[in-house]
């Protein structure tokens, strides 16, 4: 290796090339660059394994994150569907037990009523057998009296005047009800403007001319006259005192009261009235209500279909879809839309491409054998919007296309072949589209600002976010949508509501005002009735009994008797009958109970085999132990079911939101997987189910979680392990790589260079040029290659302290610079088979890099950077060159060692001294010949040479010229005159010439100054 260097050393010597700049030249000629490509290679090698690993890891770890948000949406749903059946458990339970309670208090009732029912019949059957004995007594008396022609008489008027006083009774009962009537008009009339509904003028203003019209009656005290007619009636000498009625008579006769009621009731009954306009406003306003109601029910039970999973389809399609899952099962239908989703990064793109898909987005897709059939089916049920998709001819005309970027299949991601099949087929030439006047030349296209072309036209396209179908987002925008539009309706139909019972109120109010009322006419009979009653009392009063009144005190008494006994055998046959009606109610209801009971106990075995049958999948489910708990709680604490029933649903509705969320993540997982061996699969049941009902379809999602379950624990516990393992053995190597087989060899190539700088510098110090010496100074690099050389002593200073536990990927062991420099060689390191980047890697290890160069020349104690000073005129940098490559020379033969005198001494130059003045020459060559011992040749032209004949001993002159006898082609001769030359003689001629031509210049400056002046 010393000899190869040597050898190039005495070549830049002997080539003598031009000199650029002192930091090239140092690095090119004087320090020899140091292989390190192989350490740099095997590093670059364990790094790019190091990465590989690293991103195997980081791809196993995103993929166990997805499994693992698979998992926890798994576990959501599982603990759910848990959940929910245990509180349908419960609430079996509570209805069970509930229902036992209500049938045992049920029973000890009828018990209960059937004793008290028997207690009554004994009590009548007395009753009956009282009331005989007292009949005949009263009959025995009713004989006797008859008899008397007193009592006869006053038998007759007593009986005349207990009619009058009952018609008397009956009539004035007829009059408070018809002053409680007017008086309700009364209070009526002013609260009907505020019922009125706003826009509606007409009604208002014939509101306002009946309360113009009812002015009047106003000034009327009707409820002080009621009030006073009610203690009449209660005092039984009331009804005997004409003036009480007079008095209201001549009130009624004179305010026309009669007359007035007529004309309101005219008002609101007539034709085009009051009543037939409210009536008109009502049924509109119930139309509209009716409406409204309609959407209301619509929009919840869409509602209730997303909040089930289910997607938001039209009315014809989900007809379409019954119809098929119910006649064709085998043909597994489904929507274009629900297998769709926005891929990542065109969200923003949905808008206009569900706007410009339209109804096409509820296509349905069948199996291929089924296309014509369901066809036919969907004609036959007049399902004519419906389209069927002829998947098997999609798939064969798609099978040589694929999706094309900038198109907008490209937005979407669809695992259904049929369906991304259908769309490149249907969509796949429509273009994603920049600006305005792109479209304008684009056959079919869209914008993502909401624009489209299509058929030589280009029009708006963009769909609601409540129109929206595609995906989880979707879903959600619905959902808000849909929530929005049920609380504006719900607020719509409450001010309508109110409305109506504005109007139900008016018209009770008008129906009030209607009712026919003659109070003058009502009073004049009692007037004249009560002046009946008194002159038939006073001639009762007037009767002389005599000896009869002892006869007429028993028959009193007997008759009185007898009105009791009746009184309570009516009373107790009514309580029997009751007691009758109430047993055969509570045996109704004991009979519906315990049918509710059967249905109950159906129940509640149903829900328990529920339970029961969640061990299967899950043998540490102890279903025995939940359903003794779950029955203790029931009849321990006796739940509130409405609103255990409210929760259930309220939680089955968020449940249902968790197979859609969790069927999208495994899509999510499968599009991302390398390989189909990797996917999760989807049997077509799964697919095609929108919730979990049953435990059918959640065995159908265990089976799935069991297979979600055993990836991620292969994954974690296998593969991602082993890799992990081999990053920590490559860490290691790496380490190894990075501190024993690189770091430490840049910081020995450093040294090394430093060592030989300095030895250069001793090699000159023993060598002088003319009076003149050179010092050879390499500064460290700041910047990049200084960041560099900062880590690499960093690095091997703490190796060294403590080889076993350093790791130059532990950041604890560098500061916040070392870091910074540590990643950027690492990248640097991840790209290595980059050319331009292994360019680099080569620059930081290259030991020379680490380096800027000066050279000093020393004239009578003064220092000169020749980087600084040297111009490039008259040889500054050449000189040095020499001076510096001859030292390179000296070092690499080792010139000075005595321990090797014997060398070969000689040089060789061409074209010596192009760019060096000449007495620099002249020096360079003396320190050759002189001080480095060496022979020298050298070629100069003639005229040239002058300079140099002082110092030579030796010179052969070539000369070429044309021969005009040589033979053949070849007529070109060299004629070549060697001779010794003295020294001492061609020196003083030198100097004798050197004067002469220093006189002759200072003649001719002489002459040049006269003409001047």
């Amino acid at each position: 290796m010393e000899t190869v260097q040597a050898t190039r050393t005495w070549s830049r010597l002997m080539a003598h090339s031009p000199i650029g700049s002192i930091n090239d030249f140092v690095r090119d000629e004087i320090l020899e660059r140091r292989d390190v490509a192989s350490a740099l290679d095997h590093m670059v090698q364990s790094v790019q394994t190091f990465n590989q690993l690293k991103q195997q890891a980081e791809e196993v770890e995103a993929q166990t994150a997805r499994l693992r948000r698979i998992e926890q949406h798994g576990v959501q749903i599982e603990r759910g569907y848990k959940a929910l059946a245990e509180k349908r458990l419960l609430l079996a339970e509570t209805v069970l037990y509930q229902l036992e309670q209500k049938r045992d208090a049920t029973h000890e009732e009828i018990e209960s009523s059937r004793a008290e029912r028997r207690g009554i019949g004994r009590r009548l059957a007395a009753l009956e057998s009282e009331l005989q004995q007292v009949d005949k007594e009263r009959v025995v008396l009713q004989a006797e009296r008859d008899g008397h022609p007193v009592l006869a008489q006053k038998g007759e008027l007593e009986k005349e005047l207990e009619t009058l006083r009952q018609a008397q009774f009956d009539q004035t009962s007829q009059l408070l009800s018809a002053l409680e009537t007017v008086q309700k008009k009364l209070n009526i009339l002013p609260q009907l403007k505020s019922l009125v509904p706003e826009g509606d003028d007409e009604l208002a203003k014939g509101l306002l001319g009946l309360l113009q019209t009812g002015a009047p009656l106003q000034a009327l005290d009707i409820g002080e006259y009621r009030r006073h007619l009610m203690e009449v009636i209660q005092k039984e000498a009331g009804l005997y005192q004409p003036e009480a009625f007079a008095a209201f008579a001549e009130r009624a006769g004179g305010s026309r009261i009669d007359r007035l009621l007529a004309d309101i009731r005219d008002r609101v009954s007539r034709r085009g009235g009051l009543d037939e306009r409210q009536l008109l406003l009502q049924q509109r306003l119930r139309d509209e209500h009716q409406r409204l109601s309609g959407e209301l029910k619509e929009t919840e039970a869409q509602l209730d279909r997303l909040q089930r999973g289910e997607p938001p389809l039209p009315r014809e399609t989900e007809a379409a879809l019954a119809l098929l899952r119910r006649e064709q099962p085998g043909a597994r239908p489904r929507v274009l839309c629900e297998l769709i989703e926005m891929a990542s990064g065109f969200e923003d793109w949905q808008p206009v491409i569900e706007a410009y898909l339209g109804r096409n987005r509820f296509v349905i897709l069948v199996e291929p054998e089924y296309e014509s059939s369901a066809t036919r089916l969907l004609k036959q049920h007049r399902l004519h919007r419906c389209k069927i998709v002829q998947g098997e001819r999609a798939r064969r005309d798609a099978a040589q296309r694929s999706v094309e970027p900038h198109t907008l299949p490209a937005c979407l991601k669809v695992d259904d072949p049929t369906a991304l099949a259908y769309l490149l087929g249907t969509y796949g030439n429509v273009k994603l589209v920049g600006d305005m006047e792109t479209l304008r030349w684009t056959p079919r296209g869209i914008m993502k600002e909401g624009f489209a072309s299509s058929g030589y036209t280009q029009f708006p396209c963009q769909a609601r976010n409540d129109e929206l179908t595609f995906g989880r987002q979707a879903r959600q925008y619905r959902l808000e949508s849909l929530r929005a539009r049920k609380r504006e309706t719900e607020e719509t139909l409450a001010r309508l509501d109110e409305r109506l019972g504005a109007l139900g109120r008016l018209a009770d109010g008008l129906h009030l005002l209607k009712t026919d009322t003659a109070l003058e006419e009502i009073a004049i009979g009692l007037y004249e009735r009560a002046e009946r009653m008194t002159r038939l009392r006073d001639r009762i009063e007037a009767l002389d009994l005599g000896e009869a009144q002892s006869l007429e005190r028993r028959y009193q008494a007997a008759l009185e008797r007898m009105e009791a006994l009746q009184k309570e055998k009516e009373t107790a046959i009514d309580r029997k009958g009751a007691l009758g009606e109430k047993l055969r109610q509570l045996e109704e209801r004991l009979a519906g109970l315990e049918n509710e009971q059967a249905e109950a106990r159906k129940g509640l075995e149903a829900a328990r085999r529920i339970v029961l049958d969640l061990a299967r999948p899950d043998s540490d489910y102890d279903a025995g132990a939940v359903i003794e708990a779950l029955a203790a709680q029931a009849h321990r604490d006796t739940p509130d079911t409405d609103e255990l029933h409210a929760r259930i649903e309220n939680e089955q509705k968020q449940f249902n939101g968790h197979w859609p969320n969790y069927r999208s993540a495994i899509r999510e997982y499968n599009a991302a997987v390398p390989s189909r061996e990797q996917a999760i699969t989807l049997s077509p049941q799964a697919l095609d189910t929108n919730t979990l009902e049953h435990n059918t379809r959640f065995f159908m999602f265990m089976a799935i979680q069991h297979e979600v379950r055993a990836r991620l624990h292969m994954l974690e516990t296998s593969i991602l392990n082993a890799i992990r393992e081999q990053l920590a053995d490559i860490k290691q190597e790496i380490d190894k790589a990075v501190t024993n087989d690189f770091v430490n060899l840049v910081m020995a190539n450093i040294r090394s260079g430093r060592q030989q700088i300095d030895d250069l510098n001793r090699t000159l110090q023993q060598h002088r040029f003319g009076d003149e010496q050179y010092e050879f100074i390499a500064h460290y690099r700041e910047g990049l290659h200084g960041a560099y050389r900062r880590f690499f002593k960093a690095v091997a200073d703490k190796s060294l302290l403590n080889e076993d536990a350093f790791s130059i990927f532990d950041d604890s062991q560098f500061d916040a610079q070392d870091i910074q420099t540590r990643d950027e060689i690492m990248d640097k390191l991840f790209q290595g088979r980059d050319t331009r980047v292994r360019d680099e890697l080569l620059r930081m290890a290259d030991y020379r890099e680490y380096f800027d160069f000066d050279i000093y020349r020393v004239h009578e104690g003064e220092r000169i950077s020749l980087a600084e000073d040297a111009t490039g005129s008259g040889g500054q940098l050449e000189t040095a060159a020499y001076a510096i490559r001859s030292a390179s020379v000296i070092n690499a033969f080792r010139l000075n060692d005595r321990r090797s005198p014997r060398h070969c001494r000689f040089l060789l130059f061409d074209e010596t001294f192009a760019k060096t003045d000449e007495q620099r020459s002249v020096e360079i060559l003396k320190l050759l010949t002189r001080s480095l011992k060496l022979q020298i040749l050298f070629v100069v032209p003639s005229r040239s040479a002058g300079v140099f004949k002082p110092i030579l001993t030796h010179q052969h002159v070539f000369t070429k010229f044309k021969s005009v006898n040589a033979p053949g082609e070849l007529n070109d001769l060299v004629e070549i005159k060697s001779e010794i030359l003295d020294n001492e003689k061609i020196a003083k001629l030198w100097e004798q010439h050197k004067e002469e031509v220093m006189l002759q210049a200072a003649l001719e400056f002489d002459n040049l100054d006269t003409e001047t002046t």
